[in-house]
């Protein structure tokens, strides 16, 4: 079996180790009775599943950005207690590549072209990272994020897919959660339109600083 073979082979394996998982996280989100239990318990098995360093939702209220959830594999140091009440202006250069309504997709952290957001990104031991913009009225709301702490990634459209489906599950959850709470119709929902190969995500590549890639 040729090397590609076995590669296509292995990435159709953990396809469909994923879908198994999001239904599974799916089916828990109708019957769990606790929120904070569920979001943790979820991001932990999505965490493992993609063999990331540390995954996590965030979330903007009243203007500041708040780390409202976060799983981290052995070893790697939660970051959440530090990333509460942040103002835009700290998270700007980041802010404004979701707002394209795109994945950001940094295969090499140490690439990013914004000082201030390289430094903290490298600070927090971040070697790729994959964030995926949550929408409410079409105005950016939050994200979900994937941060690998111990490689660099070459992200690939299957990845980005399954970034987006997790992002998809999560936030129909967070739906549920607020529509049994009656809180659906005075608290913001997330929505996140489904990304397809037609639309590019931004990218920071490992060769170059270049917005998109083709």
């Amino acid at each position: 079996m040729s090397d590609t073979t076995s590669a296509a082979f292995a990435q159709a394996a953990a396809s469909e180790k994923l879908s198994l998982l999001l239904a599974k996280v799916s089916s828990e989100a109708l019957v769990s009775q606790n929120r904070d239990v569920f979001f943790n318990n979820a991001l932990r098995e999505l965490g493992q599943c993609l063999e990331a360093g540390r995954v996590y939702l965030f979330r903007k209220s009243n203007g500041l950005w708040h780390n409202t959830y976060e799983w981290c594999a052995e070893g790697v140091a939660p970051q959440s207690s530090a990333l509460q009440n942040i103002p835009p202006e700290e998270v700007g250069w980041f802010v404004s590549a979701l707002e394209q309504g795109r994945p950001l997709c940094i295969e090499d952290v140490r690439r990013v072209p914004h000082d201030r957001t390289r430094e903290l990104l490298l600070l927090q031991g971040i070697r790729s990272l994959l964030a995926v913009p949550l929408r409410h009225d079409g105005a950016l709301d939050g994200f979900f994020g994937v941060d690998i702490c111990n490689r660099h990634v070459s992200w690939t459209e299957s990845m980005i897919n399954m970034a987006v489906a997790v992002a998809n599950v999560l936030c129909g959850a967070d739906l549920n959660f607020r529509q049994r709470a009656g809180l659906a119709a005075s608290w913001p929902i997330f929505w996140m339109p489904l990304w397809s190969p037609s639309i590019s995500p931004t990218w920071i590549l490992t060769r170059c600083f270049s917005a998109t890639r083709p």
